[in-house]
């Protein structure tokens, strides 16, 4: 009688796990992951560095919410008062300078807008660093690549 009762309580606390990881799970879907608050890239003229951004980021659904002085933030069009990407002066005052290594990726809904976001930051600029397109091993991805005024790295890309 005692294994059932050690066997019921096993039982319920492995339910209780699986709900609990279940409810994270449908918070993670829902409203992403909730780690990454926003990502910050630094620049040395914030003017030409904006006006960049400005030109393509309106194509995957951002928008400018944030123009200050040393800083100029965009959050996404149906959540305005959530910024999630900051252009910044640096604030040491030294010289802003990419990192070997990192990159920034913005999902977006179609191969169309990477193509177009790539040929928007082209044309204003950026450098290419990968031509739109599918690549080795990701069958189901449509990838651009190009890096900013300041040689950041920026991927964009859709699922197919």
């Amino acid at each position: 009688t005692n294994y059932k009762f050690f066997f019921l309580i096993y039982f319920k606390i492995q339910k209780f796990f699986f709900i609990k990881f279940f409810i994270n799970l449908l918070g993670d879907i829902k409203w992403g992951l909730k780690m990454i608050g926003y990502f910050m890239y630094g620049t040395n003229n914030l003017e030409k560095s904006s006006k960049f951004y400005d030109s393509f980021l309106s194509e995957i659904e951002m928008v400018k919410v944030e123009d200050e002085n040393e800083f100029i933030g965009y959050a996404r069009k149906d959540d305005p008062k959530k910024t999630i990407f900051y252009i910044t002066l640096p604030f040491d005052g030294g010289k802003a300078s990419f990192g070997n290594g990192t990159m920034v990726a913005f999902k977006v809904l179609s191969q169309q807008i990477v193509d177009k976001v790539h040929e928007l930051a082209i044309k204003n600029g950026g450098i290419n660093e990968g031509d739109p397109g599918i690549r080795e091993g990701y069958d189901n991805m449509y990838f651009s690549y190009f890096r900013d005024l300041d040689n950041n790295k920026i991927c964009v890309y859709s699922e197919l």
